[in-house]
């Protein structure tokens, strides 16, 4: 059987031969160099555009997300929010009542408390969209 490669008197070049067995088709038939298993069928540089805009796109978008995380400030207001709002609660408790909760609990529920349900908690939806 000849192959398409061997010339004229059936002889077929080491070169020809080499390409052959690795499996790189000259263009000749259907499929070309990379065969028929391009994204974008018979077309390699739209092909290796779709490739890289699937690299590039999820980076712009993690960008913009941290962008978005660092020009709101949600984490400072909402810390601020709830301090305040925990502080006036405290406050609007009977004397005696706030006589059985100790300065450091309070403390320790700005410093400690707070913090971590926010970084917990709503700001948690940052790294869950990421």
């Amino acid at each position: 059987k000849l192959s398409r490669h061997e010339g004229s008197d059936g002889s077929e070049t080491l070169s020809e031969r080499r390409l052959s067995l690795e499996g790189i088709d000259r263009g000749t038939e259907s499929g070309g160099l990379l065969g028929d298993d391009l994204l974008v069928p018979g077309n390699l540089e739209a092909t290796a555009l779709v490739v890289g805009m699937c690299y590039i796109i999820p980076f712009a978008i993690l960008h913009i997300l941290d962008l978005v995380k660092a020009k709101l400030g949600l984490s400072g207001s909402l810390k601020t929010m709830l301090m305040s709002a925990l502080f006036r609660r405290f406050m609007s408790y009977k004397s005696d009542v706030r006589q059985h909760v100790s300065d450091a609990e309070i403390s320790m529920m700005c410093i400690r408390d707070i913090p971590e349900l926010i970084s917990g908690g709503v700001m948690s939806i940052y790294k869950l969209l990421e």
